[in-house]
């Protein structure tokens, strides 16, 4: 008896332990509520066979994310509320709201009407998150062309402020 309640709360001891490593990770990809600014974007284009560079593009001092308190949607997903104020050419800022939703390694925007950073790209769609730092961040989006070979390659740069 004293066996089967060991492995018992063995069991359930795993049970949450899982769970609250899986809300780590998610509450990783931003560290919770606070401001990150948006660094820089690079744009990367490709050619017709996705393999060699066309040309790039970097822009900086592009605006900054501003993340809520998090809901629990399911089991992968958790969403933070964020709102995206960026600049135009004249100072003007513009803040757009939505969710953000993340999984252990995605981040997903979904603003209405999308936020376009520095002009060239839209903040809405599936972010790769590669550099997962304390206070800054590597994201990165590809898009495809109609033969689902690499077009486009983003890459943003966000930092804790």
């Amino acid at each position: 008896m004293r066996k089967f309640i060991f492995i018992f709360s063995a069991i359930v001891t795993t049970a949450f332990v899982s769970c609250d490593k899986g809300d780590m990770e998610i509450k990783k990809l931003n560290r919770g509520e606070g401001t990150w600014t948006i660094e820089s974007i690079v744009v990367e284009e490709y050619d017709s066979t996705g393999i060699n560079r066309t040309g790039s593009t970097t822009r900086t001092d592009l605006g900054e994310f501003v993340f809520f308190k998090e809901t629990t949607l399911s089991a992968l997903f958790d969403e933070h509320f964020v709102t995206i104020l960026i600049p135009d050419t004249s100072g003007v800022i513009s803040g757009y709201t939505g969710g953000v939703y993340y999984d252990d390694s995605r981040v997903k925007i979904d603003c209405d009407p999308a936020p376009i950073v520095g002009g060239i790209v839209s903040l809405n769609g599936v972010w790769t998150v590669h550099d997962n730092g304390r206070r800054n961040q590597t994201w990165t989006m590809y898009i495809l062309d109609n033969n689902a070979t690499l077009a486009t390659k983003y890459i943003l740069e966000i930092k804790k402020k």
